[in-house]
């Protein structure tokens, strides 16, 4: 049975529902506030120097490339987008116009589309406008710009470290100079994992990392684990991981000096050498050190002065939930915005779900992971479109975040939605509500309707997944996650 609210909706606001199936990717207007964003989160800004009501070069290329879900899904994890508009008709706010006015002399365009990439210091990294072929192409274009990129990112990193930090000699130097700014080397080749499953730089998404290159069999190695222990637990509480990866000679012995020096970080082995030939390993223990969004910021960090980078990191505040709108206790905090419902349940307790009829295994409320619910109607384009993209973001943290998708609707409509999602992983429960209870409760006026709920209960979000001055992405996830567990470990102490 579809809800009266949502009857409503579709009455009165037909364009809400319509729109979300075309959502687009969301562009700054500020340049300031970009050139923070990216500073923040280590990435760099896309400009696009357009003129949109008269520029037909500037109106194909946001046509064919920058409407486009690809594009949405590739800006999304990697750049801030900022766009300067110089309509003709268009009337834009005075200061907005003067800001634009400035930034087009500033960097002296003279055509339109121009397509800078800036770093968070406003420098122009890279360049480009219109080209053919549909978001994949362009953007691929894009990449070996943010490739070359990074690497200036790098040398700018370098620059302003103090060298005291560093060691290894010069060709060595080189080769670690290079990794600095770039994407730290996948974990996914680590075998032999201790005091914690098989993870990757997602799963240490929002924290520092400082891997330690070692072995058992290093004198110097073993005489700097009461160092690394001492770090881990001083800054636990902060979001700091220490990370021993051992190298390919003698692993084995590593699960008992693990037991013997009471080593409570993370551990695993480098049993193939894939790690250690990607940081270029030519001495014991090598230290390197990884930011909050999973970027080298140190390659090769002297080992008296570790304690000073992840200070320097902390201070720096790169944490990707750190421009985000949180409460007191780092849950995501309840701003204005439209909220498309009757009620709003932020920062109370949910209570019950409703009697639900469950496709394939029910959810089991004594889990002890938060919960992301996602209210929808089978056979709705927007909500398949959105809970497809909920999905893509629950696989890179699913063994934290429960997801439970909700369609008002029939079982026998559900389950064809369903089967358009193909096979979904562990932690997703799918459901259908034919009587709309929750939907009825919270008087939806839009669909989907997402809720995180943490493990106590509590609503910490509420709304449309995609609404503009609220979105729900990835660094928002894992800011409630993380919140999430911290109150989880005060509640135990």
């Amino acid at each position: 049975m579809i809800s009266k609210y949502i009857i409503t909706c579709l009455l009165l606001l037909s364009s809400f529902c319509g729109s979300t199936a075309k959502a687009e990717a969301q562009w700054l207007t500020d340049y300031d506030k970009a050139l923070q964003l990216a500073g923040h989160q280590g990435k760099v800004v896309l400009v696009n120097f357009t003129g949109s009501d008269w520029c037909g070069w500037c109106i194909k290329l946001h046509k064919e490339v920058f409407s486009k879900d690809a594009f949405e899904e590739w800006a999304d994890e990697n750049v801030i987008l900022l766009e300067l508009d110089y309509p003709n008709k268009k009337q834009l706010p005075v200061a907005l116009k003067t800001q634009n006015k400035k930034l087009q002399e500033k960097y002296k365009i003279k055509g339109f589309p121009t397509i800078l990439l800036l770093n968070g210091e406003g420098e122009i990294v890279g360049k480009t406008g219109y080209g053919k072929g549909g978001p994949e192409i362009w953007t691929q274009s894009v990449d070996k710009l943010l490739e070359e990129a990074q690497g200036k990112l790098g040398q700018k990193y370098v620059a302003k470290i103090d060298k005291k930090w560093l060691e290894g000699e010069k060709d060595l130097r080189v080769k670690w100079d290079s990794l600095m700014g770039k994407d730290a080397p996948s974990l996914e080749s680590l075998k032999g994992w201790l005091n914690s499953e098989a993870i990757n730089w997602d799963d240490l998404k929002g924290k520092v990392v400082v891997l330690d290159y070692w072995a058992t069999w290093c004198g110097p190695c073993v005489a700097g684990i009461p160092k690394l222990k001492k770090l881990s637990e001083k800054y636990e509480d902060q979001n700091v991981v220490v990370l021993g990866v051992h190298s390919a000679n003698g692993f084995d012995k590593m699960p008992a000096m693990v037991k013997d020096k009471e080593m409570q970080y993370l551990l695993a082995a480098d049993e193939d050498g894939v790690v250690g030939k990607a940081l270029s390993i030519k001495f014991l223990p090598s230290y390197f050190i990884i930011d909050q969004q999973g970027k080298m910021f140190i390659a090769g960090c002297n080992r008296n002065n570790v304690e000073d980078a992840v200070k320097e990191l902390l201070k720096a505040g790169t944490n990707p939930g750190s421009l985000l709108e949180l409460d007191q206790a780092g849950f995501p905090a309840k701003v204005a915005k439209t909220l498309y419902a009757g009620v709003d349940v932020r920062g109370k307790a949910l209570g019950s779900m409703g009697k639900l009829d469950w496709i394939g295994a029910g959810y089991n409320p004594t889990s002890a992971k938060p919960r992301l619910i996602s209210l929808g109607m089978a056979g709705d384009p927007a909500t398949q479109k959105q809970h497809a993209k909920l999905l893509k973001l629950h696989a890179k943290i699913a063994d934290q975040l429960d997801i439970i998708l909700i369609y008002d609707g029939v079982q026998a409509t559900v389950k064809k939605s369903v089967e358009s999602y193909g096979p979904v992983g562990n932690g997703v429960y799918i459901a259908f509500d034919e009587k709309s209870s929750l939907l009825e409760r919270l008087q939806v006026l839009g669909v989907p309707h997402v809720l995180l709920v943490s493990s106590d209960g509590i609503v910490r979000w509420q709304g449309f997944p995609r609404e503009k001055s609220d979105k729900l992405n990835l660094a928002k996830l894992n800011a409630f996650i993380a919140a999430d567990q911290n109150q989880t470990k005060s509640s135990k102490k």
